[in-house]
């Protein structure tokens, strides 16, 4: 076969209505065909294109193949009247190369036959799209086959009978000649401007155009089924298989998966998009591991992928003519979704072990002090001071007034590290100078501290006498005192005083240590200054210096610290072997390591048995529980407090574990009032809220913590605990909002767009949607994409919808993703793609989503995508039956009945017991095929009478036929006339019919002359239905209010 240049050509010109081209048309509309054929080119804007034409065929419209003469008069009247209400009338011309029509299958050069019918069909859905582009959709167009002996065209009228296209003014020209030669000039008005004019715009744009051009192609080429394979090659090999290798477990990718971590943007991490401007310099390291990892784990997949695209390739190139991006774009496309899925991990992995405020799992592991309160929203556990947690592990040690008592003992030290630093006495400090003294009277204070009913003011007046002295002990416990507000005002300012002496004397007493041989000293105070450094603690934070002070120190305690920084990458690079390394080795020694060893192995950093990860738990949970014995401190049990609520190292047991969390919260542990609160109000227990609240309002006012200030607009923007107030849940949002998160944003944002509510705002409402989605609130991407889709509103926008849902779909959003769907389902948007369409529908039923299930069951249920398929139908809707939707389990029954599996149909429509699954089981049961089991008129008719009852028109006009045909009752036709008439006042348009044709054969002629009219009736009626209870017109209302409602 000979080169084909281009299979389709399409362009488009108009004419107004006043020209001839618009009269010459509407005067040849009702001529013969054979006439209109030979006079073609009178009425055509495309005399280039008409050459001779051999025939034509018949005028063909939206919804007619063939029009009789009372069509065309009716089409004539159509465009005349458009013509008198000057609209304009559009021209375009499908030009087809006949090679490649043959080559596709449409045409026969040998036989010259086309398959007119399909290429009607083809032609019907391009023009629609386009003309929907150009927001024509109540304009009426006729068109025909021309014939011609290198190419066939189509070529279509385009009117609107109601003009409604937009106007635009115009300067108006004339046509002139000047020296021989035709010269387009503006018409002047009567000051010499050029004359302009109000007109309807002609031009339509080109995108419209290639929508046509496109659509045309792809179903005849084929375009739908090739690219299902080549999309499922992509997205069900490559893609969905790349959750089962992730980056950080390759040792190649890994390297170049942390290289490009380094690399990435310092940004709001919601923009570490592929596509998005910023990461543009790093699309060649993305793309890098793109290949890698497709090389090591989808080579075959990927060579067949390559060859498939390349002979789709061609397929457009002869299509469209030229050179193709299809293979380009695809490439591109796969860059792009495998970008994304690297970049996903990416967040996630930056988010883990980067994201320092709002991460519970990823602050367990970071361990914040309490330093970072008005941060951390609530730690699974706060940092411990060697103070309170360490000194525990030095109960083989006996109080003594001074250290040097106990210097003797230091290879036994040395042997298990196990020192309490409180119950030493460094008396080589000169007088008045610093130093570290476990005192009785220290020992005192701490016991009015943490005991169950605190004596917080004789506590204070010890410390200060302590501090007085130089014991720099004290210092720091006084730092804490003020820092947590215990048993006086919360006060930073002093806190912060205090800790800066405490590391001042811990700094003078080591230098002075430094030349001596106390080897258990040179250990201790490097970790303490080290600690003071990592908290930032009358300091700036500083993990270098940290980092420095507890790697010499060397003890097991700073080991513990050396693991949380090489965990976290904190003035080292991240290092999670090297982690679990300085966990493991101290983890029978301290307590704090083993619960750190349990947790990388609970959440998959670390691969190691689970028995290994319990044994863990248990260790960190029995040395707690010891300290605690010995020592009680509001850290302490915090710590087995929540141990307890979550079942780690011991039993699950929620009263114990809020008995602990509320000594600990009695002795002003914030996080444990946090955690208390939070409990309650998990718990719904309302007699707590007055308590609650003024919990709350404490921490918040205090500290500045977000998360009670979250919890108090939460209580205040809800009903269920008896005291709503929107104007002090707004106040609350806010304040956390200054603080910087996220999902009070999106609180504010949903507050602000409630309509019902006096605080209603769009643009307030879009304003703080889009601070939470810039801080990468997938939830209030959503609700923008909600916002911009509502066509009511002036913001309605479709690009921005799809951009919002799109972005919040791929972060696992299953509402975006079925709304994706959705969209690219409709085939009225200019946007449908139905692969795009089932793709965004399974990311969705992955969440179990029983509307995304449905619409999937839809897919391949409805003739109208394409891609029927029952079996693939049935799966998806007795998914979203299981999942809870009734409408799944109505549609599974009306796959059994189509297919006549009627035991199991009547089964599931008796589940369902709606006003249809009544009219079906009434069918059913009167159906006499042979082998039905079920035939049981008297039922059949109770159903059927039961449906009618319920307003079921159909159920009506049933009965009446039973009677009318004597089927399952006695023949009664005054009966059956009763209940046609019923359904025809409903308005039911076939039984009107039937009744027609019954009462043109009335008594005087013989009754067997009934049932032919009664029969030709239903057979005209068949005709347009494929089947009675799918295709009218109440069925398909049922069907729109069940779309509706799952919306």
């Amino acid at each position: 076969m000979e080169h084909v240049k281009a299979g389709v050509v399409v362009i488009t010109k108009f004419c107004k209505s006043n020209s001839k081209a618009f009269s010459s048309y509407i005067d040849y509309v009702d001529r013969e065909d054979a006439a209109r054929s030979h006079n073609a080119a009178k009425y055509n804007l495309y005399q280039d294109y008409m050459g001779n034409p051999e025939k034509s065929t018949g005028l063909f419209t939206e919804t007619q193949d063939v029009q009789t003469m009372e069509d065309k008069t009716k089409l004539k009247d159509i465009f005349k009247q458009a013509q008198s209400k000057d609209s304009l009338m559009w021209q375009t011309v499908i030009s087809f190369d006949n090679k490649w029509l043959e080559k596709n299958g449409l045409y026969s050069s040998r036989d010259k036959i086309l398959d007119e019918e399909r290429l009607k069909g083809i032609t019907r859905s391009a023009v629609h799209k386009m003309l929907e582009k150009e927001g024509l959709q109540n304009a009426v167009w006729s068109a025909a086959i021309h014939y011609n002996t290198d190419n066939i065209h189509v070529h279509i009228a385009t009117v609107e009978p109601e003009p409604m296209r937009e106007k635009k003014k115009y300067i108006q020209y004339r046509n002139r000649e000047v020296n021989g030669k035709r010269v387009k000039e503006p018409i002047l008005d009567s000051d010499g401007q050029p004359l302009v004019k109000e007109e309807y715009k002609g031009k339509f744009k080109q995108s419209s155009i290639d929508i046509c051009k496109r659509e045309m192609v792809n179903q005849i080429i084929n375009e739908r089924e090739n690219n299902l394979k080549i999309n499922s090659i992509l997205r069900d090999s490559i893609l969905k298989q790349k959750r089962e290798h992730p980056l950080v477990k390759d040792k190649e990718l890994c390297r170049m998966f942390l290289e490009l971590h380094k690399n990435m943007p310092d940004c709001n991490r919601n923009m570490w998009n592929y596509n998005n401007p910023i990461m543009h310099s790093l699309k060649p390291e993305i793309n890098q591991i793109t290949l890698c990892y497709i090389e090591k784990y989808h080579k075959e997949e990927f060579q067949q992928f390559k060859k498939m695209i390349e002979e789709q390739t061609e397929k457009y190139k002869e299509a469209y003519g030229g050179d193709s991006d299809y293979a380009k774009g695809k490439m591109e496309d796969m860059y792009s979704r495998m970008g994304n899925v690297i970049l996903k991990e990416m967040r996630a992995f930056d988010k883990e072990y980067k994201d320092k405020t709002i991460s519970e799992d990823y602050v367990q592991w970071y361990e914040q002090d309490e330093n970072e309160l008005g941060v951390i929203s609530d730690p699974q556990f706060k940092s411990d001071d060697l103070a309170e947690k360490e000194k525990n592990y030095f109960e083989h040690y006996n109080t003594k007034d001074t250290i040097s008592s106990q210097y003797s003992n230091l290879n036994e030290v040395e042997q298990y590290l196990r020192w309490e630093e409180d119950k030493y006495i460094f008396n080589s400090i000169p007088q008045n100078g610093f130093n570290i003294e476990w005192s009785k009277q220290y020992k005192l204070a701490k016991k009015y501290i943490y005991n169950k009913k605190p004596e917080y003011e004789k506590a204070i007046l010890i410390l200060r006498h302590e501090d007085m002295e130089g014991n720099i002990l004290a210092s720091y416990e006084l730092g804490d005192v003020y820092r947590f507000g215990r048993g006086t005002e919360i006060n930073i300012e002093m806190a912060e005083k205090y800790y800066a002496k405490t590391l001042q004397g811990f700094l003078n007493i080591e230098e002075k240590e430094a030349h001596g041989n106390n080897k258990f000293m040179k250990e201790y105070l490097p970790y303490r200054v080290g600690k003071m450094y990592y908290y930032g603690l009358g300091t700036e934070q500083n993990f270098e210096k940290a980092y420095e002070m507890f790697e010499t120190s060397g003890s097991i305690f700073s080991k513990y610290m050396l693991g949380k920084m090489a965990y976290a990458g904190q003035g080292m690079e991240q290092n999670y072997e090297l982690a679990y390394q300085y966990f493991s080795e101290c983890a029978n020694q301290n307590a704090y390591a083993a619960y750190q060893a349990a947790s990388m192995i609970d959440t998959g950093k670390i691969v190691e048995s689970e028995s290994k990860m319990h044994e863990y738990y248990k260790q960190a949970f029995a040395g707690f529980a010891t300290m605690e014995k010995k020592s009680p401190s509001d850290n302490l049990e915090y710590r087995i407090g929540c141990m307890y609520l979550e079942g780690k190292g011991v039993e699950k047991d929620e009263k114990i574990a809020e008995e602990y969390l509320s000594i600990s919260a009695g002795a002003g542990n914030i996080y444990s009032k946090n955690k208390l609160a939070m409990l309650y109000l998990k718990r719904g227990d309302v007699n707590r809220i007055p308590e609650i609240i003024e919990t709350l309002k404490e921490v918040a006012e205090k500290t500045d913590n977000i998360w009670s200030m979250y919890a108090l607009g939460n209580i205040y923007s809800s009903e269920k605990y008896n005291c709503k107030d929107i104007e002090l849940a707004v106040k609350w949002y806010k304040q956390a909002e200054k603080n910087g998160n996220e999902y009070i944003s999106y609180k504010l944002g949903k507050i602000y767009l409630n309509e019902q509510s006096q605080y209603y705002s769009l643009d307030k409402g879009i304003e703080h949607m889009q601070k939470a989605y810039e801080k990468g609130n997938m939830m209030a991407a959503y609700q923008l994409g909600k916002i911009y889709a509502d066509k009511s509103k002036e913001c309605y926008d479709l690009e921005k919808v799809i951009d919002y849902y799109k972005e919040a779909a791929e972060n696992e959003n299953a509402l975006a993703a079925y709304q994706l769907g959705k969209i690219y389902l409709n085939e009225n948007n200019g946007k449908q793609n139905i692969q795009e369409a089932i793709y965004y529908l399974k990311l969705a039923a992955k969440k179990d989503s029983q509307f995304a299930t449905y619409q999937l069951g839809k897919v391949y249920y409805d003739e109208k995508y394409g891609l029927k398929n029952d079996k693939k139908a049935y799966h998806w809707f007795e998914k979203s039956a299981k999942e809870g939707n009734n409408r799944a389990t109505y549609q599974m029954a009306k796959i059994d009945y189509e297919k006549q599996n009627y035991t199991n149909a009547a089964k599931l429509f008796q589940k369902v017991d709606d006003v249809y699954s009544h009219y079906y089981l009434g069918k059913i049961y009167l159906d006499e095929s042979k082998g039905n089991p079920l035939y049981n008129p008297k039922k059949g008719l109770m159903y059927l009478k039961q449906a009618s009852s319920e307003g079921n028109t159909f159920a009506s006009m049933a009965i009446g036929l039973s009677y009318l045909r004597g089927e399952g009752v006695k023949r009664d036709v005054k009966t059956a006339k009763d209940w046609l008439n019923l359904a025809s006042g409903q308005g039911n348009e076939y039984a009107s019919e039937i009744l027609k044709k019954i009462n043109s054969n009335h008594s005087g002629r013989p009754q067997i002359k009934i049932g032919v009219s009664m029969t030709t009736a239903i057979s005209k009626m068949k005709k347009g239905l494929k089947s009675e209870w799918e295709k009218t017109k109440l069925q398909r209302e049922h069907d729109r209010m069940i779309e509706n409602s799952l919306e």
